[in-house]
């Protein structure tokens, strides 16, 4: 086992293969916004960093899209590609989901750090407004009319590639909070902003507190606390992994 740290992004539209094309030789772009973190992580432990296909350069497969585990099967082949066992793996929001899949299925020995992760997303009120109306429209206009909404009111979708739209449509579904039950206390910590609307705590916090799981709440802080508040984020997870 090393004692780097990988990190791996969420699903931001800014790290889309559409936006950084010119920054191929800069891996840790999706990061750009969360430098003082990353800065902070890197006086104490050597940081790599995964970037998911579709992001940051690195090419889209020759697949119509990704579930959540092709994903986490993706890092698993990075991971062995590169040849390490990290000590810890740092999962922001929808890295969180795929951090958690390859803990459970793979039953790797790194540590993981979950930061706002996306295990359930809040349902918007346009989403919701949405699936009411799906009720009321024939179901031959159903699939035309969804991705006519999608393309208005969702950035992750309108912006993505044909793979990166068929993508999101697969993850922005998944509940995978039953998986914090098959982690170990010891090998994970969870992170969240008291305030995080996307993801909020509250989807979690029955488990957390049945399973005794470590948890860190930023007061004041939203789905964006790597950006926000890094060096609480920071400090919480090298406390977590000194122990």
């Amino acid at each position: 086992m090393t004692k780097e740290i990988i990190m791996i992004h969420g699903w931001g539209t800014q790290a889309y293969n559409s936006s950084v094309s010119l920054a191929k030789n800069k891996p840790d772009i999706a990061w750009k916004d969360r430098q003082v973190l990353v800065k902070q992580l890197a006086k104490k432990y050597p940081l790599r960093f995964f970037n998911l296909p579709g992001f940051c350069g690195v090419g889209e497969p020759k697949k119509k899209f990704f579930d959540l585990e092709d994903f986490s099967n993706y890092l698993d082949k990075w991971l062995k590609f590169q040849g390490i066992t990290p000590l810890a793996i740092v999962g922001y929001s929808f890295g969180g989901a795929v951090a958690l899949d390859y803990k459970v299925r793979f039953r790797s020995k790194s540590r993981i750090i979950l930061v706002s992760p996306a295990l359930k997303r809040r349902d918007s009120l346009k989403s919701i407004i949405g699936r009411l109306a799906k009720n009321l429209v024939p179901p031959k206009y159903t699939k035309i009319l969804k991705s006519l909404y999608q393309s208005l009111f969702s950035t992750y979708y309108h912006e993505g590639s044909t793979f990166l739209r068929k993508s999101y449509d697969k993850i922005v579904r998944r509940d995978t909070r039953s998986q914090l039950t098959k982690v170990l206390p010891e090998d994970m910590l969870l992170v969240f902003g008291n305030s995080d609307t996307s993801t909020p705590y509250d989807y979690v916090s029955s488990i957390v507190k049945r399973n005794k799981l470590n948890c860190t709440i930023i007061p004041g802080g939203d789905h964006n606390i790597g950006e926000t508040h890094p060096r609480l984020v920071s400090s919480a997870i090298i406390r977590f992994l000194s122990k």
